[in-house]
């Protein structure tokens, strides 16, 4: 592709700051708890990229799950 620019590459699926801890927590077996602070209030409580431009332009889109994802980077990046 020529295409010069920013792709949000996600899975289109409304998913909180603390799933996604949890998520990496449970990849990485952390025994840690989160550390849960007073709101902030410019900050997201969920996160929903989506990856519409990227399916047009790459054709990509999502065949896994965001925890799935997760849980295979981890293993990746371990086998290094």
């Amino acid at each position: 592709s020529d295409y010069v620019g920013v792709l949000n590459i996600g899975t289109s699926i409304e998913t909180s700051t603390h799933d996604i801890y949890e998520f990496v927590s449970n990849a990485v077996n952390s025994q840690s708890k989160p550390e849960i602070r007073e709101e902030v209030a410019d900050h997201p409580k969920h996160i929903a990229l989506q990856s519409t431009k990227a399916l047009e332009i790459l054709q990509w889109q999502p065949i896994i799950d965001l925890e799935t994802g997760i849980k295979q980077t981890v293993a990746w990046f371990r086998q290094l």
